[in-house]
């Protein structure tokens, strides 16, 4: 179908905060943690301190307590203080790999002041969140609010292997473990961001809010392309630069799995990987985030970036410091946003693909992506400073999309949300962006509409134009159509 369907039956929407704000002054704010008035009526997140998590028929909390309280001098250490409360079978070997890169001064410091400063925050979450913290479920419209400190103390249970695993339909455990044990140079890079980022927080510790909101297509997101009448907005393009670098006051697109984060817990370092370890207050999400369906996508509001880096995926490395002057809202949380899209997964023989390249191009999985890209993009009353969109070829590295198809599905989809500005960037790639620049700005001075572009791409389809004359195919069609008549 052309339009994009919302649910019969739609449960109301769930707004949640870990805190109260006690003061707001802008620079220096001070929060409480909330606490429950009632009983919860929702699914929650199991914390390690909860009376119902043990550890071989014992209370697990007492014996991480006791564990992290015990002094860490090298990674045999540290792994026999997780033996303590979990199941860590392996050597840390990355750790121990990460260890001899370093020179003696930089690793005495690290078993010496940032590993026990991180047993700190991990022994501070039953202080730092005193009520229940809800999952946000598929099929809900839901969004959870968190202070900076809440968040880096999750990422300290993180680093401590706290959390159980095993758990249907989400990322299956909230861990480090991957990265300490796996010897790799992916684990050594993302244990280089996450240790720089709590020597930043040690330092100073970030005093303001994040946000995660699930979306999901509710009656007032629905539209039907074929004759949605919003304007087609002109795109700029460009092969040079970095969506996280160069698109400042712009929605961000995170080209996202179905488990938010993706493989970042483990050998993962693409796009979104690499977003959530230079932005560690991300991956916080996968601990509470279920498994996106095909109408549904998560910002993530206010992130701070503590990390630079250069590389990408066998290639990712930390690289330096990163200060994050981005301003705050008039909730606390930095101007910055994430909107995670997981695309169709085309790659042959994988484990979550259900298509064939070829499938790609039909209507049924061209609706799937506009609803999907729409969804992410539609703007947000949480983000009014947003000015647009910044994306780029989305689904078209490991889950093998068609740059020039998923383009046009994103430039209709960020018009249709009321977008005035698209960022296209092609990483790179310098043959066919010139194409979509073209079109782009031919249709936006002819006042073409949504539904003009997307019948033309229909139309497209349906010839079976090759991929690589699609957006040529489009243009032409295109350039029979007469401009609309001006509204009256």
């Amino acid at each position: 179908a052309a339009a994009a369907a919302a649910p019969a039956e739609i449960p109301p929407a769930i707004h949640y905060s870990l805190f109260n704000v006690i003061d707001n002054t802008p620079g220096s704010p001070v929060f409480e943690p909330r606490e429950d008035a009632e009983p919860p009526t929702f699914r929650f997140v199991r914390f390690p301190f909860h009376d119902t998590e043990q550890f071989r028929g014992k209370p697990k909390w007492p014996l991480i307590q006791e564990a992290l309280a015990t002094p860490v001098g090298s990674p045999a250490d540290l792994l026999a203080v997780m033996r303590r409360y979990s199941d860590c079978r392996r050597d840390l070997r990355a750790l121990d790999s990460l260890c001899s890169e370093l020179d003696e001064e930089t690793v005495a410091a690290l078993f010496s002041k940032t590993i026990p400063f991180i047993a700190q925050l991990a022994l501070a979450l039953p202080t730092a969140i005193r009520c229940h913290m809800p999952l946000l479920d598929a099929g809900r419209e839901a969004s959870l609010s968190f202070t900076q400190y809440q968040a880096a103390c999750l990422l300290a249970n993180a680093f401590f292997n706290t959390f159980g695993d095993n758990r249907a339909d989400f990322q299956s455990c909230f861990t480090f473990r991957s990265w300490l044990c796996d010897d790799c140079e992916g684990s050594i890079a993302k244990l280089n961001c996450i240790f720089h980022y709590f020597r930043r927080v040690q330092a100073q510790m970030p005093n303001g809010v994040l946000t995660f909101h699930r979306r999901i297509l509710t009656p007032d997101l629905t539209v039907t392309w074929d004759t949605c009448s919003k304007p087609l907005r002109g795109a700029t393009v460009t092969s040079e630069g970095r969506i996280e670098d160069d698109a400042p006051g712009m929605l961000h697109a995170d080209f996202a799995n179905m488990f938010i984060g993706g493989g970042v817990l483990g050998h993962g370092c693409v796009q979104e990987e690499i977003l959530f370890v230079i932005k560690p207050e991300c991956l916080i999400s996968c601990l509470f985030c279920e498994r996106m369906e095909p109408d549904e996508s998560i910002h993530l509001v206010g992130f701070e970036r503590f990390s630079n880096y250069v590389g990408y995926g066998s290639s990712f490395t930390w690289h330096s410091d990163h200060r994050d002057t981005t301003p705050r809202d008039s909730e606390l949380r930095r101007r910055t946003a994430l909107t995670a899209i997981d695309a169709i997964n085309y790659r042959p023989r994988s484990v979550q693909s259900l298509f064939d390249r070829a499938s790609q191009f039909k209507p049924e999985a061209v609706h799937r992506e506009l609803h999907k890209a729409y969804v992410g993009f539609a703007r947000s009353d949480l983000l009014p400073w947003v000015t647009g969109v910044a994306t780029g070829n989305w689904g078209c590295g490991a889950f093998e999309g068609d740059k020039r198809l998923k383009a046009l599905i994103q430039l209709l989809a960020a018009s249709a949300g009321n977008n005035d500005v698209l960022r296209y960037f092609t990483f790179g790639d310098s043959d066919w962006p010139p194409e979509l620049l073209s079109l782009s700005h031919g249709m936006a001075a002819r006042g073409l509409r949504v539904c003009d572009l997307y019948r033309a791409l229909l139309v497209a389809l349906a010839h079976r134009a090759r991929p690589e004359m699609l957006i040529r195919v489009v243009a032409e069609h295109l350039s029979s159509i007469p401009a609309p008549a001006p509204a009256p």
